[in-house]
């Protein structure tokens, strides 16, 4: 390669460094809003009952009771639906939207599907995305300088 000619700017470690970065982006801030497209029209709908005032709420699928206390997609803990006690689902005036797992038990279920997140819930994605960026700068700088200093090394040594 002659002296003059530039070389690409980005390594291929730096490309599937960002290539990541955008991947996890995409993972925490376009992720819910789709699962809650796909859940609204594909997940199995059922009757729900949420007590006033409660932070949980029950449902009856394939014959059994469970509670459960995530309401949308944006939270970030996975809790699972718990067995609940019969009965519990019976005066049910919401929909809930259930994804059965493998069993054919209960495996993801939400409330509100398309809900917004909270400023807490969108602040939180937010700074772990400002972290992962962070880190990518930083590893990014750290090859380029690494990339220069073994170039000139070379340099020096075909002078």
């Amino acid at each position: 390669m002659p002296p003059t000619a530039k070389k690409g700017r980005f390594s291929p470690f730096n490309v599937l460094l960002w290539g990541l970065f955008v991947l996890i982006g995409l993972y925490l801030l376009a992720w819910p809003p789709l699962e809650g497209l796909w859940a609204k029209n594909s997940w199995k709908q059922v009757p729900c009952y949420v007590p006033k005032g409660s932070q949980q709420y029950f449902f009856e699928f394939n014959s059994k009771t469970y509670g459960s206390q995530r309401v949308t997609l944006w939270t970030v803990i996975r809790a699972a639906p718990f067995p609940a006690t019969p009965g519990a689902a019976l005066m049910a005036h919401d929909t809930c939207y259930v994804r059965p797992n493998a069993r054919g038990d209960a495996g993801i279920v939400v409330l509100m599907p398309l809900a917004p997140p909270t400023q807490e819930q969108l602040m939180s994605r937010v700074a772990v995305l400002a972290m992962v960026l962070a880190a990518v700068v930083i590893m990014t700088w750290r090859v380029r300088k690494m990339a220069k200093a073994h170039t000139a090394a070379g340099a020096a040594q075909h002078s």
